[in-house]
This record gives C-alpha cells, sequence and structure tokens, in this order.
C-alpha cells in the first residue's frame, strides 16, 4: 500500500493550527481526478471480453473527512484476479486449457498514479511554505 505520511500533523492540531482549506480542498480534488483518471485507464488497458464484466467492474469509492482523503479504486469482476495475476497450466476433463499469463496491468496503473499523485502533494506542501523531508 502506497500512501503520504505526514509526520507532525498531530502536533500541529494540538497547536491548534488547522490544514488550510484550500490546500486540503485542492488535495481532495486532486485525488479525485486522479482516481477517476486511473480508472478510465484501466478500463482502456483491460481486454473487452465476451460479458464485458472485467472492464464493468471497474469503479470508484471516494471518503472524505475533515483532513483526510481517500480513493480506492476497486475491480470488482470476479476474475479479475485470474487475468492480474494469471494461472499455472489448467486441464478441464483431461483436455490441456492452457495458461493464463499475469499481466500486473492494475499493479502497475495503481503504482504510477500513487506515486505521480504523492509528487504532486509534495509540490503542493512546499509551495504552500510547508517543509517536506522525502524519506
Amino acid at each position: 500500500m502506497s500512501g503520504l505520511r505526514w509526520d507532525g500533523l498531530d502536533a500541529m492540531r494540538q497547536e491548534g493550527r488547522a490544514v488550510p482549506a484550500d490546500l486540503a480542498n485542492a488535495a481532495a480534488s486532486r485525488i479525485w481526478e486522479t482516481a477517476n483518471t486511473t480508472a478510465g485507464r484501466l478500463i482502456a488497458a483491460y481486454p473487452i471480453g465476451p460479458t464485458g464484466n472485467l472492464r464493468a467492474g471497474v469503479g470508484v469509492a471516494l471518503e472524505r473527512q475533515q483532513v483526510t482523503t481517500r480513493a480506492l479504486v476497486r475491480s470488482s469482476a470476479h476474475h479479475a484476479l485470474l487475468y492480474e495475476y494469471g494461472t499455472k497450466p489448467r486441464y478441464y476433463k483431461g483436455a490441456y486449457r492452457g495458461v493464463m499469463p499475469r499481466t500486473l496491468i492494475f499493479r502497475r496503473t495503481m503504482r504510477d498514479a500513487t506515486e505521480a499523485l504523492i509528487q504532486q502533494a509534495i509540490a503542493d506542501l512546499r509551495a504552500a511554505g510547508l517543509q517536506v523531508r522525502v524519506a
């Protein structure tokens, strides 16, 4: 799981300082936009199958609290894991049915989107005059 950890946020809250509303709103908008763009990229990357379930199963959910914003991109198709991670050689009634190669499309797409989002968040925090240390 990837994310941005903000050390010092609790201390900032205890001192009575709040995260600037414009910074929180901009981050929430960027997260929502990135999640929807990522879902679109996944849908485009998935093949058009006979049922369309692989593409139709991609969805986005957004959670927003005072300071925390989280977007969840999911693929709810029953065979999404098989497509993502592949299978061993398959036999049915003695007949060889082949191997499903792993694609890692979901994983790679999510990793790239998360990394880009974190870099943008760091740039936004620095632009707001906050010190950011990348570990």
